[in-house]
């Protein structure tokens, strides 16, 4: 059975963090800020939203952390992994989506967590498909196609890199 979507989405409580503070996802307009992360020189980043999607899924995942955050992201929504990259919970054939290399998300990994405005550390605690049917959110921003999810180091979509195929399939609304 194929989980992965065409397009990477989290919920709509999903909390965004912003130079402003947290603010949820289904919020988030193009033109606003986001804190970014570029995962090369470590360092935060103020990030600009270019474009907003929503859309309809029905396979996705919780992920759950040892400190008790979690979000429900599509199956195949990179999250930032020390020591590996960008990981998702279910990958597809050829292990690249939307931009990135990906490697598979596991139980036990470290992501990057956006914490008091420094770099802190969070281990996966566990992992589950679900059932869902509703609407999940996503961006694009201009410099680096990041953001913090729920405090979690997520990547964005390049919603211009869609195909209308890709947009009607998953009946997805741009702004």
């Amino acid at each position: 059975m194929k989980y992965y979507s065409e397009i990477i989405c989290l919920t709509a409580e999903t909390m965004i963090s912003t130079p402003s503070g947290e603010l949820r996802i289904d919020s988030i307009e193009p033109g606003m800020e986001v804190i970014g992360f570029d995962v090369y020189s470590t360092s935060f980043i103020t990030d600009t939203v270019y474009k907003t999607a929503r859309s309809l899924h029905d396979h996705c995942a919780k992920v759950v952390f040892e400190n008790g955050t979690s979000f429900v992201l599509t199956v195949d929504h990179p999250v930032y992994v020390e020591d590996k990259g960008w990981c998702v919970v279910c990958m597809n054939e050829d292990k690249y989506a939307y931009g990135v290399y990906v490697e598979q998300l596991n139980v036990g990994d470290v992501c990057v967590v956006f914490s008091h405005g420094k770099v802190a550390h969070v281990k996966v605690a566990s992992i589950d498909l679900i059932s869902c049917s509703e609407d999940f959110y996503c961006f694009s921003t201009i410099k680096s196609h990041s953001f913090f999810a729920n405090g979690i180091l997520v990547r964005d979509v390049n919603i211009d890199h869609l195909t209308q195929e890709q947009l009607n399939a998953n009946h997805v609304v741009v702004k």
